[in-house]
């Protein structure tokens, strides 16, 4: 048996989505403080093998989204000397406290054939009550979807937080947007659900306040999916609605339309894609057809993707942004990104356009002009399409694993670009490097490596200001103190860390040049491949890269971390000629592979299992094959 030593635990018991402390608040909270280190004790002995010695340095921080069933006792058992009252209060949460150790130091539940690792990546949704609750809400709109998806695993307020002010108009009214339709009528009493929705209003309050009509929004979508998942009604109940708009009055969002941004002029939305496919009625494709794909990579991304939930926030954003119909450019630009590079960064060859076709679900081509008009639509909504991969890959960071952070530069665009040196799995893009810092800031003590092009003098002092660590081989100006990193005579870089010769410093200045190497390897193969040609925004395209070199990255990690370092350019150069037969009918989307060495480590790894839920196929499941 193992031991282990814990310096500090500290255990926050979090009241959220309206239930109440029962009927012993004061029992439950001792019962819960007196089992729970006994239960965490007993599972983390068994979590690693004993003659294997471990130490972490950084603060683990478990968040585990229990319902209020889960801590009172099971009254079946109640009373019996075989069950004592705090083994009955914490018995339902050890399952869960169980996975989400595992989830966090990257241990696998055991193997499955055809199932993929819950280690690194661990899916969001991956329990099973989760999972029925999505297939119960399946009748409501996307984004009411997601918010119930996200509020029942607990993380609805940090997605809310980083929904951009101008987007939450459009979420909220795409919430309530056809409220009318349901046939459900308003009683003219809910001074039941008014005092349920004021109480939660109170809790929440210290997240988001009153005053500002922002965070207003914020909070009405909050307590709304608190209060539906309570007691139990839609989400775009007329009840719901009355009951929020007595307790948390807004104007009407439907007086003010959504604006668009572009540079420092305001653009009206508009919801028509280009003229190419405007002219007249978009041609279905047939119920039953097939095609021959050069490349099924883009296919290959499917699953990873899903398994982040990433299209579950892609339906959300594109019903809120008024572009569902148009999810099949997404598609295709998605597709483009991990196809050949277009000649003279323009022509792209017919066999590309063939397979972005097929990956958006059509048998016609798909007109640049369509990409570039649906681009600039999109761009002021990635944001929680980049927040939900960021999330995803922060989760699965390993403490301690240094980060890089260097620049992201196109023709038309410049950015900084942060990346988990573990695996080349890029964590966030933005035009300036000043609001990375929180994100960093969520990695803990991790060490960020500055590549040359990146250290500017700004760029560093904001590090230094925000106290994060750094290594750079970029000289010092006459104001900055940086120490030099030294390892016997060879001297390898700069740090503003308190202790330049210590193991964390010396380690990350060690492989500053392989992860800087491998970065770049990584830009110039997905900068080359531009989703959309002549976008004038960058919002999108960047967009895109994060979400297939996350996948992409995923797949390596997956099949090859065992044989040495993994990158997403791996993958891309593996399976660019991985060609495949597409099958198109009304319920799937058939892809056969050639059988092989690259079919079977796919297989091994878990990455033909079925994805559903892709926003451009609709209720159609893709199902991936050999032969």
């Amino acid at each position: 048996m193992a031991d282990v030593l814990i310096h500090r635990c500290t255990l926050r018991v979090v009241r959220r989505g309206g239930w109440s402390w029962g009927p012993d608040p004061k029992r439950l909270l001792q019962d819960v403080v007196r089992s729970f280190p006994e239960l965490l004790a007993r599972k983390l002995e068994t979590l690693f093998p004993d003659e294997e010695d471990r130490e972490f340095a950084a603060p683990i921080r478990l968040r585990i989204p229990i319902r209020m069933s889960d801590l009172l006792p099971d009254p079946t058992v109640a009373g019996s000397a075989d069950f004592p009252a705090a083994s009955r209060t914490i018995a339902s949460v050890e399952e869960k406290l169980d996975g989400a150790l595992r989830r966090f130091f990257g241990v696998e539940t055991g193997s499955v054939a055809g199932s993929t690792s819950r280690g690194r990546f661990a899916s969001a949704d991956a329990d099973a009550d989760e999972k029925n609750a999505w297939e119960e809400c399946r009748g409501i709109g996307a984004v009411a979807r997601a918010l119930m998806r996200w509020h029942r695993s607990g993380v609805l307020e940090n997605r809310l937080a980083a929904l951009g002010d101008h987007e939450l108009e459009s979420w909220h009214r795409a919430v309530w947007l056809q409220v009318e339709e349901w046939n459900e009528p308003a009683p003219e009493a809910v001074s039941s659900i008014e005092e349920q929705g004021l109480a939660l209003a109170t809790s929440h309050e210290k997240s988001f306040g009153r005053d500002v009509r922002e965070d207003r929004l914020r909070l009405r979508l909050l307590v709304a999916a608190a209060l539906a998942e309570h007691i139990q009604i839609p989400l775009a109940s007329p009840r719901l609605l009355a009951a929020l708009n007595r307790i948390l009055p807004v104007e009407d969002p439907a007086t003010a339309g959504p604006v668009i941004t572009t540079g420092n002029a305001p653009v009206a939305a508009e919801t028509k894609s280009a003229e190419t496919w405007n002219s007249g009625p978009k041609r279905e494709s047939a119920p039953f057809w097939e095609v021959q794909v050069d490349c099924a990579l883009p296919f290959l991304l499917l699953g990873p993707l899903s398994k982040l939930g990433y299209f579950e926030g892609l339906a959300a954003v594109l019903e809120a942004a008024d572009l569902s119909d148009k999810a099949c450019l997404f598609a295709a630009a998605l597709a483009y990104k991990v196809l050949e590079p277009p000649e003279r960064g323009w022509r792209r060859s017919p066999s590309s356009v063939q397979t972005a076709s097929a990956f958006a679900g059509m048998q016609e081509a798909v007109p640049n002009d369509a990409l570039v008009e649906f681009s600039r639509q999109i761009a002021r909504h990635t944001e929680m399409l980049d927040w939900t991969l960021t999330e995803s890959v922060v989760r699965g960071h390993t403490p301690g694993s240094p980060i890089l952070l260097r620049r992201a530069d196109t023709e038309n665009s410049t950015g900084f670009l942060l990346i988990d040196t573990s695996g080349c799995f890029p964590i966030a893009w933005n035009q300036r490097a000043e609001p990375l810092l929180p994100v960093l800031g969520r990695l803990g003590n991790s060490i960020v490596l500055v590549s040359r092009e990146a250290a500017g003098p700004r760029v560093l002092q904001e590090l230094d200001r925000a106290g994060v660590s750094f290594v750079s081989d970029v000289l010092p100006t006459r104001s900055e103190a940086w120490r030099r990193i030294q390892q016997g005579p060879v001297q390898l870089g700069w740090t503003n860390h308190a202790a330049p010769e210590s193991v964390a410093v010396l380690e990350a200045a060690r492989i500053l040049d392989a992860a800087v190497e491998e970065a770049t390897q990584l830009w110039e193969t997905l900068a080359g491949r531009p989703g959309v040609i002549r976008a004038s925004l960058p919002q999108l395209d960047c967009s895109l890269m994060l979400a297939a070199s996350v996948a992409a990255g995923m797949i390596a990690w997956q099949l090859w971390r065992g044989r040495g370092r993994t990158t997403p350019s791996m993958v891309v150069e593996r399976f660019c000629d991985l060609d495949g037969r597409v099958r198109f009918s009304p319920n799937s989307v058939n892809v056969r592979l050639p059988l092989g060495r690259r079919h079977q480590e796919l297989l091994n790894g878990g990455f033909l299992n079925p994805a559903s839920g892709v926003p451009w196929f609709g209720d159609r499941q893709v199902e991936l094959g050999g032969g």
